[in-house]
């Protein structure tokens, strides 16, 4: 009741939002909840799935599973060799945590152009702003001009990939300007552009000095579970996939009766 009806909400009020949920449905009698990794699925000759979990001997059977195992941030390799440290996408978006791992000159590479990399520049323009004496060199790397998600009569263009809220404000008013306002930030988009940026920073580094790596270059599939039909046909994680159009995890062209996937993992089409 005391989120703006017509802003976008954080993404701390997203997650209590989710919390809640949970625990409200862990507080139906209708509802097993159970903590612990699934390591496979095993098909009976009836169709039903057993779950078989890591640390559980119990036997689980369920006629339908759903698969919401998230993603995780992908990896990232610097295109040139210079005294670096990669900064985690967890740590990079928590800017209570970033004056325990970057200091105030400590110069720093930002790599995508999504709605997790503008954050990230927000968050080092905010430190940046309460440090008036020293400014700290911050390279951008983006393939791609900023996106801004539009309203349109009953849909939204880019809704998935275009920026929106806190995000959009801050590349609308602070680096997507002719009168760019963040001393210290440089935007590139080629390659080439990017290694010769980082040549130079790394020249000036002094000591045990290193630059700052911070990629937000997307998000991949967390691994599921194997899965082994009635039959003994077995699939293991890097074989399955799912349909974005019916949500049914496959192998190959095989859809997998009674198994779907769910979630930013399984997005639908």
């Amino acid at each position: 009741s005391d989120l703006p009806k017509n802003e976008y909400c954080t993404l701390s009020q997203v997650v209590t939002l989710c919390q809640n949920l949970t625990q409200g449905i862990l507080e139906d009698a209708r509802v097993a909840g159970i903590t612990d990794r699934v390591d496979s699925l095993k098909q009976d000759t009836d169709g039903w799935w057993e779950i078989i979990l890591s640390d559980r001997e119990e036997r689980i059977k369920v006629k339908s599973v759903y698969i919401c195992t998230g993603s995780t941030a992908k990896e990232y390799q610097l295109p040139i060799s210079i005294p670096h440290t990669i900064i985690s996408l967890k740590t990079s978006l928590a800017p209570s945590k970033l004056p325990n791992v970057i200091s105030p000159e400590t110069p720093v590479a930002v790599v995508g152009n999504s709605h997790s990399a503008i954050l990230i520049l927000k968050a080092l323009y905010e430190m940046d702003i309460h440090e008036p004496i020293k400014r700290r060199k911050v390279i951008h790397y983006a393939r791609s001009q900023f996106k801004y998600a539009e309203e349109r009569d009953g849909w939204i263009l880019f809704d998935n990939t275009g920026l929106k809220g806190a995000a959009r404000s801050f590349a609308q008013c602070v680096l997507d300007t002719e009168n760019q306002k963040w001393e210290g930030y440089t935007r590139v988009c080629h390659n080439e552009e990017f290694k010769q940026a980082l040549i130079q920073v790394s020249q000036s580094l002094s000591g045990a000095e290193r630059v700052a790596v911070m990629p937000a270059t997307g998000f991949q599939r967390s691994p599921m579970p194997s899965i082994t039909l009635a039959d003994n046909v077995y699939f293991d994680q890097y074989t399955l996939d799912y349909d974005n159009c019916t949500a049914c995890i496959t192998a190959g062209r095989e859809k997998i009766p009674g198994v779907f996937g769910f979630g930013i993992a399984c997005p639908e089409r």
